[in-house]
């Protein structure tokens, strides 16, 4: 219920935003020349930038004897770092005459190990690990992502969509400790989304620019929830070369009842994801 309620408080201030780029810029709109503001003619772009993210992953395995198993925080926990820096890169093609449609494609990843000795007593995947346990953590994220995208309204300064495409998110969780069974948690599926977008020029050379994107499914034995919401400020101080500054939230939560007929090899549940904020440089073709 919280997370519906979430997602619903997402979609409300995305439009929101949306609703106020298009009234602030139809009412500014003939104040200036119609040359003044074109959105960027080219039909390719390419981004790539460092993402500095604060990040947050509980996951839990279930044992087949006794059923659900307890949740633990990776980074309080287990020690992983709760901040990362990593490389961010996207991709965007504009095609049709009048430019309304477009493909976006991105990936970016997150790696990351630990080594600590337990502070606390933890139950996990049917195991009971005593204080001072030394246990190896490892957890690995990658997403993939390609989105169709349509504008449904576009002129010189703004430009308002939807997007429909998925994730491919490979996720692997390892834990080792001496005397005790590996535990390990791996999957990879497509996970569709359907999403809202808009940009809107401030002036010829700045453009604000977001998108929310969700995902909610409950089906064969699985249940899950996705949310990115991004928002950004772009300048291109020159025909082909642009700079950009972005805040990104990004939630997954995927909890699997049983393994039997999924797409999954484990059984149990993750919930992850980050917030933090991406300086990017982008050419235009």
């Amino acid at each position: 219920m919280e997370r519906v309620f979430q997602i619903k408080n997402h979609l409300l201030i995305i439009i929101l935003l949306m609703f106020s780029v298009s009234v602030i810029a139809q009412d500014t709109l003939n104040k200036d020349t119609e040359n003044d503001f074109k959105f960027i003619k080219g039909r390719y772009s390419f981004n790539l930038g460092g993402f500095i993210v604060d990040l947050n992953s509980d996951i839990s395995i279930s044992s087949e004897k006794i059923g659900a198993g307890v949740i633990i925080n990776l980074e309080d926990i287990l020690g992983l770092q709760a901040s990362n820096t990593v490389l961010r890169g996207g991709f965007k093609y504009v095609f049709s005459k009048n430019k309304k449609h477009s493909i976006t494609a991105g990936y970016f990843s997150f790696l990351r190990k630990a080594e600590k000795a337990l502070r606390y007593e933890i139950e996990f995947g049917g195991f009971v690990y005593p204080i001072g346990t030394k246990v190896n953590s490892r957890f690995d994220m990658q997403i993939y992502k390609v989105a169709y995208g349509y504008s449904f309204f576009k002129d010189n300064r703004i430009d308002l969509g939807i997007s429909a495409g998925f994730y491919v998110m490979p996720i692997s969780f390892e834990l080792k400790a001496f005397s005790f069974n590996t535990q390990r948690a791996d999957f990879v599926a497509p996970l569709p989304l359907i999403g809202l977008y808009s940009s809107f020029a401030i002036t010829p050379k700045f453009y604000l620019k977001q998108h929310l994107e969700l995902l909610y499914f409950d089906a064969f034995k699985m249940k899950g929830s996705i949310s990115d919401l991004y928002f950004g400020v772009e300048y291109k101080p020159l025909k082909h070369l642009g700079l950009g500054l972005a805040a990104n939230s990004f939630r997954v939560n995927i909890s699997i009842f049983e393994k039997k007929d999924t797409f999954f090899d484990f059984q149990g549940s993750v919930k992850t994801g980050y917030t933090g904020v991406i300086f990017y440089g982008i050419l235009y073709f």
